[in-house]
């Protein structure tokens, strides 16, 4: 939920400032391994990450998502 600078003008990267935002995951969310979720994202209610995806931005509630950066896949019904 967080990184770091990475402006060479500011000094050594592990110096610089880092930054965040929360990371909110809803009910009954399946999140296959390996998996990585970016800063402020949110994932809804109900929602499939398949494994290995990269989350980049939020997830509706009741979809499946997946891939690098993860897309929609389809509505759960």
């Amino acid at each position: 939920d967080s990184d770091h600078g990475i402006c060479l003008e500011e000094g050594l990267i592990r110096a610089q400032k880092s930054n965040s935002r929360a990371i909110r995951i809803g009910n009954d969310v399946w999140i296959g391994r390996g998996c990585a979720i970016l800063k402020g994202v949110v994932v809804g209610d109900g929602a499939i990450v398949g494994a290995n995806s990269v989350l980049t931005k939020d997830v509706e509630p009741n979809t499946v998502v997946a891939g690098c950066p993860a897309k929609f896949i389809k509505r759960r019904i």
